[in-house]
């Protein structure tokens, strides 16, 4: 078997919109090999192949601080080997506001989480929207972790379009 793995991410906007990104993945070629004597065959090395990865945030209720959303994932292997999924994890939030954007880059890392999710799924090779089986919770804490106010005050955010990055491994 060859497996192949890469590594890439996914961006997508909370404010009810989709984009598109990528993932780790690992993809599965089935080797044969015939002849007579002593010929052998070895399976195969890492290599890489991409995916696209679709990134879904529920916006019912709107994610602000203090709030959560279920985020969800599915995946598109245009390759013609199957693809395997291990995990995704959350990687950034930014803005296209500037202002808001400071806010983002200015709060503790921990404001804004998503636990891992580990999905191990393969992926079938020429396969659109692949659903996975799992989602997570995007969740954007309003304090400063003790029961306190948060550093920075965050209602700059308010109304204006996120940035999520996940990726896998």
């Amino acid at each position: 078997m060859r497996r192949f793995m890469t590594k890439k991410v996914a961006a997508i906007g909370i404010a009810g919109s989709l984009l598109v990104g990528g993932g780790v993945a690992f993809a599965v070629i089935g080797l044969q090999g015939t002849g007579s004597g002593s010929q052998t065959i070895s399976s195969g090395t890492t290599g890489t192949a991409q995916i696209t990865l679709s990134v879904h945030i529920n916006n019912t209720p709107a994610l602000i601080p203090g709030s959560s959303a279920v985020i969800s994932f599915d995946a598109s292997n245009p390759n013609p080997n199957p693809v395997t999924v291990s995990t995704i994890s959350l990687k950034s939030v930014t803005s296209s506001n500037a202002t808001c954007n400071d806010v983002l880059q200015n709060l503790d890392p921990n404001q804004i989480s998503m636990a891992t999710v580990t999905e191990n799924e393969l992926i079938p090779a020429n396969t659109a929207n692949y659903i996975f089986p799992h989602s997570s919770t995007l969740v954007w804490r309003n304090d400063d972790g003790t029961g306190g106010k948060p550093i920075v005050d965050q209602s700059s955010c308010l109304g204006v379009p996120l940035t999520v990055t996940v990726q896998t491994p």
